[in-house]
């Protein structure tokens, strides 16, 4: 009897196992999917090792432009346009005694310029990798042409430079990226790189406005007007808007036209909700911009004025401690909340000397207030005290503060370095030299009369 029992028992496993397995058999099936629609798109690339995010982006735009107009699937170069633009940005950086950032990086107007100055050519035309990799490798290559410009810049003779810099630099280009070809067969026609662009069905000037505007708009609202008005929620909330404007703009239309039966109260109802919030988020703005531009300008000019480290050279003579006073105040009644104009102003106090520090770190104070989450300011003004007698505790409760902050800054917890960058003022100053680039202390000395805390400032015109 029990072994009846068992077989059956042993039946009914067996049965109950075999029933299961159709379900565990469609459970691993999962979704399937159907294409409604499928939008043309070149194949993806990769960058590699290369800073050039900005070419390969903007060029992948224009590829898929080129489908949308209906015309065929092509592989644009990518070093063709990032080597006419290196030329073109060793040019201004020599130019500018290399007051100018000389790197990989760009945007995607270069891209749009470099095609309507130097045309472009396919991808099999002009892989530009002549240094024996199969992706770009941009280590060597970038330091070596900084190296190249840095020398030129030092070695001018009475701010003349040679006739053949230029020629240098294109031969260094042409080494590392290949010769540039004057006319190439494609496709069993002949063309120049300006004849091929102009065959293209795409016009540059017609991406300026649907690709360049828009990306300018988005960089603008989400980075400069929370700069502006940094972790304030009226800031956030235009950012976000004006965002969205651009999104409502494209999307509305399509909102507006699709066909709502009238007995789909509901999905009527969503599409005036819609509509609604979107003439909410274009007034708001709309509202907020003037006041927006005007806080961006007060502070660029304050900016401008009171840090020599980027842009061209300043003309005329340097503000005053009045003027930099009578910009801040515009810009604080303008944008209260900001902490920029505050942190800016400070940095411009501590060029004037030690007998500024203290104004120096009350300003510093006010954009700390204002921005009590900005590691930056809290490391800043370490640096500063550090250097003051009598003030190494506070010293040390900034740099911890900006430790918690920022806890995977290296920078905030490498104590040798910090000791080396110390060591590196004290012996400039006591050599009699005057005080290197080392961040805030470069302006910083406990002696008032030594000369190394005075700055120089003597203005230089463009090379020619």
């Amino acid at each position: 009897m029990k072994k009846l029992l068992l077989l059956a028992g042993l039946a009914l496993m067996v049965c109950s196992a075999s029933a299961k397995k159709p379900a565990q058999k469609t459970q691993e099936e999962g979704y399937k999917f159907t294409d409604l629609t499928t939008v043309p798109t070149t194949s993806v690339k990769d960058q590699h090792r290369s800073g050039t995010c900005w070419c390969y982006s903007a060029l992948s735009f224009l590829e898929n432009e080129i489908l949308r107009a209906g015309g065929p699937e092509m592989d644009l170069s990518e070093m063709w346009i990032v080597r006419n633009m290196y030329f073109d940005k060793g040019v201004k950086y020599v130019r500018l005694h290399g007051h100018l950032n000389f790197a990989e990086g760009g945007a995607a107007h270069d891209v749009i310029e470099g095609i309507k100055k130097y045309g472009i050519v396919p991808q099999e035309v002009y892989p530009g990798l002549n240094y024996g990799t199969e992706k770009p490798v941009f280590g060597e290559l970038d330091a070596a042409l900084k190296a190249y410009l840095d020398a030129v810049i030092k070695a001018r003779n009475n701010g003349v430079l040679t006739t053949a810099w230029q020629d240098g630099l294109n031969a260094l280009l042409d080494t590392y990226f290949g010769v540039r070809p004057e006319k190439f067969t494609y496709e069993g026609k002949e063309y120049t790189p300006e004849s091929f662009a102009a065959s293209l069905p795409i016009k540059m000037d017609d991406r300026i406005m649907k690709c360049g505007m828009t990306l300018a708009i988005v960089s603008w609202t989400f980075h400069s007007m929370i700069e502006l008005n940094y972790e304030t929620p009226g800031s956030t909330a235009t950012a976000i808007a004006l965002g969205s404007l651009i999104l409502v703009a494209k999307g509305a239309d399509r909102i507006v036209s699709l066909p709502v039966p009238e007995t789909a109260g509901k999905k009527k109802l969503c599409s005036m909700l819609f509509l609604l919030i979107s003439a909410g988020l274009i007034l708001y703005p709309a509202l907020k911009l003037p006041q927006a531009v005007a806080g961006e300008m007060c502070y660029e000019r304050l900016h401008s004025s009171t840090d020599v480290r980027f842009g061209t050279p300043r003309k005329g003579n340097p503000p005053t401690p009045d003027e930099v006073m009578r910009m801040l105040q515009d810009c604080a009644r303008i944008t209260p909340d900001s902490p920029f104009p505050y942190a800016a102003a400070s940095s411009y106090y501590l060029t004037l000397g030690p007998f500024y520090v203290n104004e120096s770190l009350s300003l510093l104070d006010e954009a700390i207030k204002r921005a009590p989450k900005r590691a930056g300011y809290y490391y800043r003004k370490y640096l500063i005290l550090r250097h003051l007698p009598g003030r190494a505790a506070e010293a040390e409760q900034a740099l911890k503060k900006a430790q918690e902050l920022s806890p995977k800054n290296p920078e905030y917890f490498d104590r040798n370095e910090l000791s080396h960058r110390k060591q590196r003022v004290s012996e400039s100053q006591t050599n009699g030299e005057s005080p290197k680039s080392y961040g805030t202390d470069r302006w910083i000395c406990c002696d008032p009369t030594a000369s190394a805390c005075r700055r120089s400032t003597t203005r230089t015109k463009p090379l020619t």
